[in-house]
């Protein structure tokens, strides 16, 4: 739990810069789980494979990150699962709580 904490908390308060192709319109949600299952090493993380770009490939292994349209991703497996094992991740919220954040004082909410 502890190494998925620590890309919690550089995701929840990195500068975006555009480094790479789906950083500037990347979620937060996504960034992380990438960060978490490449192990935090930038090499592993959007690798071309073929004709497409696999999220995270690590030790002979893709990982692909996908919160919607899994329609998309037929053609990508197609290609994918002819050479290496592919991990589908789909993350979806288990328990959901919104806090709000005072712009002028940093104050946080109560969880709704």
């Amino acid at each position: 739990m502890e190494r998925f904490e620590e890309s919690i908390l550089r995701y929840a308060t990195r500068e975006y810069e555009r480094t790479s192709i789906g950083v500037l319109r990347e979620k937060t949600v996504h960034a992380v789980l990438k960060d978490f299952y490449a192990g935090q090493e930038e090499d592993r993380k959007e690798i071309r494979i073929g004709n497409y770009i696999a999220d995270v490939f690590r030790e002979g292994e893709i990982f692909e990150i996908q919160s919607a349209h899994f329609g998309q991703l037929r053609r990508k497996l197609d290609s994918f699962l002819s050479d290496y094992p592919v991990h589908v991740i789909y993350p979806f919220a288990h328990c959901k709580m919104v806090h709000w954040v005072d712009p002028q004082t940093g104050e946080i909410s109560a969880s709704n």
